[in-house]
C-alpha cells in the first residue's frame, strides 16, 4: 500500500512548468542591456577602444540585473535565494572539491586545444617563449620563469575572473537553470546555450573571439556556449548552487590564455581553429561530455537544488512545536503544498533524498 504523504491525504500537487514569459523577459532584458553597455564600443574604436575591458566587465553583469528583475517581479518564488542557487552551499565537500579542480580542468583543456589544433595542422605545438620575451625582459626574468610565475598566480587570476563571471552566472546558471529545469536536462542545455551565445553578439560582431563580424561569428559562439554550458549546468545541479558554476566560468576565462603559450604560430584571427573557443576546444568538450553521458551523469543521478518548507507550511508543524529539535515530524502536508516541498521536514534530513521536481512554481 502506498503510504506516501501525498497519497495518504489525497493532496493535489503542482506540475512542474516553465515560466516562459519570465524567460522571454529575461532574455530580452539581458541582451538589450548588453547592447546598451556595448554601444560606446560601436560608436568608438570597437575592440581597440580603451574602454573595452571595463565595458565588458559591466556587460557581464547585465544577466544579473535581468535575473533579479524577473525573479523578484515576475516569477516571485517564495525562496528567492534558493531559486537563484545562492543558498544553500551544499553539499559542501562536493562543491569545494569541484571549485578546487576547475582551474586544473580548464587549464588542461586550454593546452589540449592547442595540441588538438596541431594534430589538424592548424598550428605548431610547443612552448612559445617568444610570446613572453618582451614582458619577461621588463621584469628581469626569463620567459620560462615568467610562464611558471603565471601558472603559480592562476588561483588569484581565477578569483578575479570569478567576480566578473558571477555577473553572468546568476543569470545563466542561477535563474535560467531553475526556470528551464522542467524541460529536462538536454532541452534546458540547448535553450540556455542559445540564449547565452546570442547574448555575446555585441562583442562577437566586433570581431571578438573569432575575428568575424557577421552572423556566423554569433553562431560559432552559440556552439561554444552550448558545449561549455552543458558542463556548467551539470555543476549547478550536481552541487545545488550557482557558486560552483561561477568559479568554473571564472576558471575558464582565467586559463584560456594558457593555450596561447603552446601555439608557435598563433594568428590573432584564428580563433576558430587555434583556440579553446573554436573547433579544437569543441572537440575536447564533446569528448568530456560523451564520457560524462556514458557514466550517466546527466540522467537521474543529477540532484535538484534543495528546497525545504518552513514549519508553518506543514499541518500542525508550528515553530514553537518542537520535539528534540524536530518540528512535528509526523505532520502531513496541507492542501496546496507543492510537490517539491513534500517529504522535507524542517531541522531533519530528507531520508529519501528525493529530487525537487518543480523549481519554477515556488510560491
Amino acid at each position: 500500500m502506498n503510504t506516501s504523504p501525498a497519497s495518504a491525504t489525497n493532496v493535489p500537487t503542482e506540475k512542474a512548468r516553465v515560466p516562459w514569459f519570465a524567460v522571454t523577459v529575461y532574455s530580452v532584458l539581458a541582451c538589450g542591456l548588453a547592447w546598451l553597455v556595448a554601444l560606446p564600443l560601436w560608436l568608438g574604436d570597437g575592440l581597440a577602444d580603451p574602454k573595452f575591458p571595463w565595458l565588458v566587465m559591466v556587460m557581464m553583469y547585465t544577466p544579473t540585473v535581468a535575473a533579479l528583475v524577473v525573479t523578484f517581479f515576475i516569477v516571485k518564488p517564495k525562496y528567492k535565494a534558493r531559486y537563484l542557487g545562492l543558498t544553500p552551499f551544499k553539499p559542501v565537500v562536493r562543491s569545494i572539491v569541484l571549485i578546487l579542480v576547475w582551474p586544473i580542468v580548464f587549464g588542461l583543456i586550454a593546452i589540449g586545444a592547442a595540441f588538438v589544433a596541431s594534430l589538424f595542422g592548424w598550428v605548431d605545438f610547443g612552448f612559445n617563449a617568444a610570446a613572453l620575451e618582451q614582458d619577461a625582459a621588463a621584469v628581469g626574468m626569463s620567459a620560462e620563469g615568467l610562464a611558471l610565475l603565471s601558472v603559480a598566480m592562476t588561483p588569484l587570476l581565477v578569483v578575479q575572473a570569478t567576480f566578473a563571471a558571477f555577473g553572468e552566472e546568476l543569470g545563466w546558471r542561477g535563474f535560467l537553470v531553475s526556470a528551464l529545469r522542467p524541460l529536462g536536462f538536454w532541452p534546458m542545455a540547448i535553450v540556455s546555450g542559445v540564449i547565452w551565445g546570442v547574448w555575446h553578439a555585441p562583442i562577437i560582431l566586433l570581431g571578438y573571439n573569432f575575428g568575424r563580424t557577421d552572423i556566423l561569428g554569433v553562431l560559432l559562439m552559440v556552439v561554444f556556449c552550448f558545449l561549455v554550458g552543458i558542463i556548467l549546468n551539470w555543476s549547478r545541479l550536481w552541487c545545488r548552487n550557482v557558486w560552483v558554476a561561477a568559479v568554473g566560468h571564472g576558471a575558464l576565462n582565467a586559463t584560456a590564455t594558457i593555450g596561447f603559450l603552446f601555439v608557435m604560430n598563433f594568428d590573432a584571427n584564428g580563433g576558430l581553429t587555434q583556440t579553446v573557443v573554436g573547433i579544437p576546444g569543441w572537440i575536447i568538450f564533446a569528448v568530456i561530455i560523451a564520457v560524462m553521458a556514458a557514466l550517466g551523469l546527466f540522467g537521474k543521478r543529477i540532484p535538484e537544488p534543495l528546497v525545504t518548507v518552513p514549519a508553518k507550511h506543514l499541518a500542525g508543524g508550528h515553530p514553537g512545536s518542537r520535539n528534540g529539535g524536530i518540528a512535528n515530524p509526523a505532520a502531513q502536508p496541507v492542501v496546496g503544498t507543492p510537490e517539491w516541498a513534500q517529504g522535507y521536514v524542517p531541522h531533519t534530513r530528507n531520508t529519501t533524498d528525493e529530487p525537487s521536481a518543480d523549481l519554477g512554481s515556488e510560491r
